[in-house]
């Protein structure tokens, strides 16, 4: 089963799509092609295009977006035309250029939305040593009024039009991909309950976060990177276990939490911990504390970047999608409080 989102429940709701359909491919479908080369179009990456096909611009010269696009992507093209030799020859490329520009919206729509509240906050600071007017008083108050109506439309819009259009062609298509803003940029559609669990374990805006995100992206973005997903799924375990296993250590690895979890396993309270008393030399209700202190170092011992020198290598993708998709498990859990000191 796959994720649904909400522009394709709403779709399913419509009768647009069906929802059971079969599962799509990771692939740029040959009948998404020309509609998402005209999206592209769309968003201002050509000069002087005002709602023409992509077809009908070949001769056009890309804008100054468009040239910060290809600059960034290492692409070397002056008109449309180039772009769509480019996209013939490698369809994928497709991906890259939409993920680009899908990042670029979300980035300004988050600085129209810092704007607009610096901007009230502004509106709001009184700078004046002389006693304003009843009338300048009401005119000041309808306008931070406004200005705060602004803001609130800003925010009330989590997902940018363009993006939500872009979101609709693919659901319609039924393409592999999804549009995102959280992280921004092209995702692989996974199954519901791991997206629900990614979710939650993301949600306070923190450093864990921050790296689960960074591990999610290269797990299942564009760009993807075995090593990297696994690297920073790592750094979100040690940024999410750190405070309750090694509040003192403000630099404790994963191994060393490991260490703290397992040296004095009477210390922690574990929900799931075993409670039939140890077979040998245990000391009490133990069992989470060395399970979870197991499990953390079966992970750092899967890492191929640490291992020793005659078997050291990357990761693999499936090596990463697995390290995250148990670091985004365990983070949930510990954001409910899983493991705390006695």
């Amino acid at each position: 089963m796959q994720d649904v989102t909400p522009v394709e429940q709403f779709l399913a709701d419509e009768n647009v799509i069906d929802l059971t359909a079969e599962i799509p491919d990771r692939h740029v479908k040959p009948h998404l092609i020309e509609p998402l080369k005209d999206w592209l179009l769309a968003q201002g990456i050509a000069t002087g295009v005002k709602g023409k096909a992509w077809r009908e611009n070949l001769a056009v010269e890309l804008s100054e977006r468009g040239k910060g696009m290809c600059l960034s992507l290492q692409i070397r093209a002056i008109r449309v035309r180039d772009l769509d030799e480019l996209i013939q020859e490698r369809p994928d490329l497709l991906l890259r250029l939409l993920d680009w520009l899908t990042r670029e919206i979300a980035e300004q729509d988050a600085l129209k939305l810092m704007a607009a509240k610096n901007r009230v906050t502004l509106a709001k600071v009184d700078t004046s040593s002389v006693q304003p007017s009843p009338r300048e008083v009401e005119h000041k108050r309808r306008w931070i009024a406004q200005l705060e109506k602004d803001v609130a439309e800003l925010e009330k819009q989590k997902i940018p039009p363009e993006i939500r259009r872009l979101e609709r062609l693919l659901s319609q298509g039924r393409s592999g991909w999804r549009a995102e803003i959280e992280p921004p940029g092209l995702v692989e559609r996974v199954s519901p309950e791991e997206r629900a669990e990614y979710e939650a374990a993301k949600e306070p805006g923190d450093v864990v976060a921050a790296h689960l995100r960074a591990a999610w992206q290269a797990a299942w973005g564009v760009d993807q990177d075995g090593q990297k997903a696994f690297d920073e799924a790592v750094k979100a375990l040690e940024a999410a276990f750190r405070p309750a296993a090694a509040p003192k250590d403000a630099g404790a690895t994963l191994g060393k939490i490991a260490h703290y979890l397992d040296d004095k396993p009477d210390k922690w309270r574990v929900r799931l911990a075993d409670a039939r008393p140890p077979s040998s030399g245990g000391k009490g209700n133990d069992a989470g504390a060395q399970a979870l202190a197991y499990l953390l170092r079966a992970i750092l011992a899967a890492n191929r970047r640490h291992a020793a020198d005659e078997t050291r290598s990357q990761n693999s993708l499936d090596d990463g999608r697995d390290a995250v998709s148990l670091a985004v498990a365990l983070v949930a859990m510990q954001r409910r409080g899983f493991i705390q000191r006695k």
